[in-house]
Parts: C-alpha cells; sequence; structure tokens
C-alpha cells in the first residue's frame, strides 16, 4: 500500500450554520471519534466540483460494471427505510457471512424502521443520506447511509444482497451516491474506512478502483 497522504477537511463548513451542525462534525470527527483516534490510513478520495467529472476519473471496471447494472434496469434513488421494511429483512438477510465475518444476530431479525425524512429546514451540508439501487420491479437490492459533513461525505453502511451482486449493483450504489453527493451537497471528499479495512484485497480493490487512496486527515473546525 502506498503512504499515506495528508489532509486537511473541513467538516462544518456551510453557508447554513446552525449547533446541529456542529453536533453532528464533533460526533462523527470530534476527539472521541474512530475516525479522529484510527491508528490506520483512512480511505479517501479527492471529489472534483462536478458529478460527471468523477465518473469519468473513476476506473474503466467502474463505468462498465454501473452500465450493466444499469442495462440491466436497475436504477439508483434515494430511499426512506421505512418504505422498504420487507425488503431490507430479505437483502440484510441474504448472505450470512461477508468480508470474511458472520454477520450479527440483528442482520437477521425483522427490524421497524422510523422515517429517514429530514427535518424542515434541514442543512444539506450536515445530514444523513440513504441510498437505494432498485430494480426494474422496484425491489430494494442495495442500499447504503452517507452521513455528510462540511466538504466530506462518509459511507457508514453499505450492503447488496447477494442473489443480485453478480449484476453489479453495489458498483452503481457507490458511483450513483458519490455523484448525488457532489451536485447536491458540494461534497469535496468521500471517506470509507480504513484504506485497508476487509476481509483480503477484495474490498480495497473496490474502493481504489472509486480512487479512493490511503490518507492520515486533520479534521478541521
Amino acid at each position: 500500500m502506498a503512504v499515506a497522504a495528508r489532509l486537511a477537511i473541513d467538516v462544518v463548513g456551510c453557508q447554513r450554520w446552525s449547533p446541529e451542525c456542529l453536533e453532528l462534525a464533533q460526533r462523527e470527527y470530534g476527539e472521541k471519534s474512530f475516525y479522529n483516534r484510527s491508528a490506520h490510513a483512512l480511505s479517501v478520495v479527492d471529489l472534483p466540483a462536478i458529478a460527471e467529472e468523477y465518473r469519468g476519473q473513476c476506473s474503466k471496471v467502474v463505468k462498465e460494471n454501473a452500465n450493466r447494472a444499469e442495462r440491466l434496469g436497475y436504477r439508483w434513488q434515494l430511499i426512506d427505510r421505512a418504505d422498504y421494511i420487507d425488503d431490507l429483512f430479505e437483502l440484510r438477510s441474504s448472505q450470512p457471512v461477508r468480508q470474511g465475518r458472520r454477520m450479527p444476530d440483528a442482520y437477521f431479525e425483522r427490524q421497524v424502521y422510523s422515517s429517514d425524512a429530514p427535518p424542515p429546514g434541514f442543512c444539506r451540508r450536515h445530514q444523513s443520506y440513504i441510498h437505494g439501487v432498485l430494480s426494474s420491479s422496484g425491489k430494494l437490492v442495495a442500499y447504503c447511509q452517507l452521513v455528510q459533513s462540511g466538504d466530506v461525505v462518509r459511507f457508514n453502511t453499505i450492503l447488496g444482497h447477494a442473489a443480485y451482486m453478480d449484476d453489479r449493483v453495489t458498483w452503481l450504489l457507490v458511483l450513483k451516491a458519490l455523484q448525488m453527493h457532489i451536485d447536491l451537497c458540494s461534497a469535496k471528499f468521500g471517506l470509507y474506512y480504513t484504506h485497508n479495512s476487509g476481509h483480503g484485497e477484495g474490498l480495497r480493490y473496490f474502493k481504489e478502483r472509486f480512487r479512493f487512496r490511503p490518507v492520515d486527515v486533520e479534521w478541521l473546525f
């Protein structure tokens, strides 16, 4: 793995500043946060100002896989988990072992979700978003939760239905999600846990195709 670069990232800056914006930034990147204390290089991608430019910068593998998913009728959209309780149960329980780890028991229990709709007057630059990939019939086959805080958007959860992974649905999911955060939230950086996270080389290969790289970060408040 390449030597980690060093970056300073603003996690507070926004036009609509409020105490809630600072609270989210402190919760995500303050002194007690894993992303502040991690001894390992974080996995970060530099994002351009225009979403379509980012697609062009990604590996050929990303574009081919995302195009394959779209040709098969899959589409990306923001979702509310409260609308997909049955699909989420099936998706989450579709694979007992992921990235070399047995999934927690909660993944095999039906969950009830409150609405993901943002509060009135919310700040786009300090908000959690749920992204989904739907089949042509409207079935949820992959989803992820991203948390935007100032200039950085972080992958919190990402999961695909085991039966649909060969259709490259997670490649479409990550590409479209990051493009949305560029256009809607002016994200300048994406964060995907530590760079060497995961079981074996698979997850790191996946991240590097999207131009994630190992970085040591100073969070600016």
